[in-house]
């Protein structure tokens, strides 16, 4: 696979993961709506969305490369 492949499959894989999570959104926003009155299904959805909050997390930290450390100041004075 060259490089130009690789990154339209990453481009693909992004916009999936894109949508997959405005359509989680979108779900919990309707569940909460049509939940308002019933604290124990809120309180099930808040666990779930917990969970998947951390396991979230862990895949972007997982997934992001180390950030480069920026160079040395140059010598003061002329110093090399």
């Amino acid at each position: 696979m060259n490089e130009i492949e690789r990154l339209r499959a990453e481009v693909t894989e992004n916009a999936t993961v894109i949508a997959s999570a405005v359509a989680l959104v979108e779900g919990l926003a309707r569940t909460i709506r049509e939940n308002v009155g019933n604290t124990a299904e809120l309180a099930q959805i808040a666990d779930r969305l917990d969970a998947a909050s951390a396991s979230l997390a862990a895949a972007v930290v997982a997934n992001t490369p180390a950030a480069t450390p920026p160079p040395p100041p140059p010598p003061v004075g002329g110093e090399v």
